[in-house]
């Protein structure tokens, strides 16, 4: 993901979902926070899902990271070719 891009994030503690861009933060900080009225929404300490989407001619493999409470990759559900 990249600064800039559109998001969708869903939350799984609360049904919650919204769409919003990447803003950049402290590299390696971990820190994964919702800003201005995003804020409202999704809270500190939810567990949350981060959509990216591209458009392309050809299929793309997805990217799914599981991520422990620290934000740390705990499992790499992506297969081999990533």
């Amino acid at each position: 993901m990249h600064v800039g891009e559109k998001v969708l994030v869903v939350s799984n503690t609360t049904g919650a979902r919204l769409e919003t861009y990447i803003i950049p933060g402290a590299r390696g900080s971990g820190v994964i926070g919702m800003n201005g009225a995003a804020a409202h929404l999704i809270r500190a300490g939810e567990q949350i899902i981060v959509m990216g989407f591209e458009l392309s001619d050809t299929p793309i493999q997805p990217i799914i990271l599981l991520l422990d409470s620290a934000n740390h990759v705990v499992k790499n559900l992506s297969g081999p070719e990533t």
